[in-house]
């Protein structure tokens, strides 16, 4: 039988182990803290002295030093002595002290070497973790395969950083780590980078996660930036952006291009290729090549017909002759002068409603008309707009065209002869 009490004490004994070689390590750290403090000492030459008070900004500066180098190895000697009270069962880990920190960095927090966490920060209804800065980084982290900055918000911003030239919020991770992480549980905003001129949010990573904002009903990542990128995210073989939603929401949004109403290719400004933006007018454009203002193509807006979308093969949706099929609509001819609608979603043709434009195919057949006559085809919810799609030169003719067409949000379409003539429309594909 095994002896129950000595399996307890040789695991003990090895908790023991690694809790004196992490604190061989933390003596280490603060080894190196002191020698820094001397040198900082050693380097600050006293002011000339003017007066009794010009003293005490040296004194000053170098009792910041030692209360910040005081608070670091506060905490590195708690979190070991805490350690080592749990691994006995006597007492929980001791906290980390806590204040108002300056000095350039005002904060500096080293992980584990392994899968620690450098920062970590929670609030209910506050911000987990913000800095300000007038001219650097608000937030920089750095990780090997671990998580940079973690912070978690309630109902506000989970991390915050604000600059106003610099970067709001920059984290940079090694092989499999995430950059910048913030969780808001409710309402708030993962993470939140504010820049005036430089970038609000900037995250790069060689295969892991650049910015991973998560919120279950707010803003999974907010970056703004006056004149500068609001998100900059850089990845070498994963994605750069990638947005998602758990049930109801929006994945992707892109905001109004800062020139207002006028559109990228008149903006004037420098354009880089890749840049995607949507005007005033809801127009999203992409930028193919760099420039001042680059060039341009029209993605989509609210006066673009959409992608287009060809059947697998030609539907027949509107024969005018009595026996023909589709059964739909009225069987007889054309009336002159007076429009017919014609239903682009009959006969299971696949054009949904929504759809903006349809590619038909007419044919006019039975025709009238001693000199000839014409068809036209166009939206249904207009009048005829003076023009013909279709052409022939006497009666008895069958003449036919492809052209294309506008549609109401029906799906409809309006027929419209100057003579009376049989019609057959076949739809081959639309745009939405």
């Amino acid at each position: 039988m095994t002896d129950p009490d000595g399996a307890d004490a040789a695991d003990t004994d090895t908790e023991l182990r690694a809790l004196r070689a992490a604190l061989a390590t933390q003596r280490e750290v603060m080894a190196s803290l002191e020698a820094r403090l001397a040198r900082l000492e050693g380097s600050a030459a006293p002011p000339a002295s003017t007066g009794p008070t010009d003293a005490a900004p040296a004194t000053t500066a170098v009792s910041d030093r030692r209360q910040l180098l005081t608070r670091a190895a506060t905490a590195a000697a708690g979190a070991v002595a805490g350690g080592a009270a749990l691994a006995l069962g006597q007492a929980t880990p001791a906290a980390a002290a806590a204040g108002t920190f300056d000095g350039n960095p005002a904060l500096v927090a080293q992980a584990s070497p392994n899968f620690g966490t450098a920062v970590r920060a929670g609030s209910t209804a506050g911000i987990g973790l913000e800095a300000i800065t007038s001219n650097g980084i608000g937030v920089l982290a750095s990780a090997t395969s671990g998580i940079g900055v973690s912070s978690g918000s309630e109902s506000n911003a989970a991390v915050r950083g604000t600059t106003v030239s610099g970067t709001g919020v920059l984290g940079n991770s090694g092989a499999f780590g995430t950059a910048v992480k913030g969780v808001a549980a409710s309402s708030g905003t993962g993470v939140r980078g504010e820049s005036t001129s430089g970038t609000g949010v900037s995250g790069s990573s060689p295969s892991g996660v650049a910015v991973d904002g998560n919120s279950t009903s707010g803003t999974g990542v907010n970056g703004f930036s006056s004149n500068g990128a609001g998100v900059w995210a850089g990845s070498f073989s994963g994605r750069a952006v990638t947005a998602t939603v758990a049930s109801s929401g929006t994945h992707l949004v892109l905001a109004m291009d800062g020139g207002g109403p006028v559109a990228p290719p008149a903006s004037g400004v420098l354009r880089l290729a890749g840049s995607v933006v949507r005007d005033a007018n809801n127009d999203l454009w992409w930028c193919v090549a760099s420039g001042v203002p680059g060039t341009w193509r029209k993605l989509s807006g609210p006066s673009t017909a959409g992608a287009f979308h060809a059947l697998d093969t030609p539907v027949r949706v509107y024969d005018s002759r009595a026996g023909f099929p589709p059964a739909v609509g009225i069987k007889s001819p054309l009336v002159a002068g007076q429009a017919r609608p014609c239903d682009l979603k009959a006969n299971g043709s696949g054009v949904p409603a929504g759809a903006t434009a349809a590619l038909v195919s007419l044919v006019a057949t039975n025709t009238t008309g001693a000199t000839g006559g014409f068809l036209s085809v166009y939206r249904n919810g207009i009048v005829w707009p003076g023009t013909s799609s279709l052409n022939w030169s006497g009666p008895g003719q069958t003449v036919a065209v492809t052209t294309l067409t506008a549609l109401d949000t029906n799906g409809l379409c309006n027929l419209f002869a100057n003579v009376a003539t049989n019609v057959v429309v076949e739809v081959l594909g639309y745009h939405r």
